[in-house]
């Protein structure tokens, strides 16, 4: 993703993209997954999460807040609705918010 991105284009926003990856597996698993992605021993690739745990679709909200560290590190976060499925159940609305650390400019 990194590579065919473009950084312009707002829809293929490599950062962004990246982070909502890491979050959907990170609420489908129940995991947190390291950010400088030293997960082998959390993930195990060959196990599918219960079908109650997949997500079904997401949408974006328009909802976002930025926080400033202590060391001047910018991050964006970002609202995510999450529809999920119990099997023979309803579907079911899960709010998660989701951090993007921007890349500053050269």
């Amino acid at each position: 993703m990194r590579t065919l991105g473009h950084e312009r284009e707002t829809l293929w926003d490599n950062d962004t993209v990246l982070a909502l990856g890491r979050t959907m597996i990170e609420v489908e698993h129940e995991i947190h997954l390291d950010p400088d992605g030293d997960n082998d021993d959390v993930v195990d690739g060959e196990t599918l999460p219960a079908e109650g745990k997949r997500i079904k679709d997401s949408a974006m909200q328009s909802e976002s807040r930025v926080s400033l560290g202590k060391d001047g590190t910018v991050t964006v976060w970002k609202k995510l609705c999450l529809l999920m499925r119990q099997p023979g159940g309803p579907v079911t609305v899960k709010d998660a918010w989701f951090s993007v650390h921007p890349k500053r400019k050269q």
